[in-house]
């Protein structure tokens, strides 16, 4: 992720760096470029709230507010997919007691959760 926001940026990007106030706006600008969220197809609309680095994996901590529990959730992915073409994003969602984990692996973009 690092290379890929650093190609897009023209400047080095370091997630690893402790001031993450930087890091969580241009980490908020790529996802809502390339991770959308719909209930019934209306939009959800999200904030990033942070992050956390831990060896070579990235998670990505998100927040929608005011919204009702979606029953039917539709997750549209497209991450590191331009860089990528072997790029697997795991989405892990957590709906009240209900988790549930799904790959996407490059072409397949889209998972719905029932």
């Amino acid at each position: 992720l690092e290379a890929s926001l650093t190609k897009i940026h023209h400047r080095t990007i370091d997630l690893h760096r402790t001031d993450t106030t930087g890091q969580i706006r241009t980490l908020q600008n790529y996802l809502t470029a390339r991770l959308q969220f719909f209930e019934l197809n209306q939009p959800i609309h999200y904030q990033v709230i942070g992050f956390e680095v831990d060896g070579v994996d990235l998670y990505v901590f998100y927040e929608s507010l005011n919204i009702p529990l979606p029953k039917n959730l539709r997750v549209r992915s497209e991450v590191l997919f331009e860089f990528n073409l072997q790029e697997i994003n795991i989405v892990n969602i957590e709906i009240g007691e209900k988790k549930v984990s799904k790959k996407l692996i490059f072409p397949e973009n889209e998972v719905v959760f029932r």
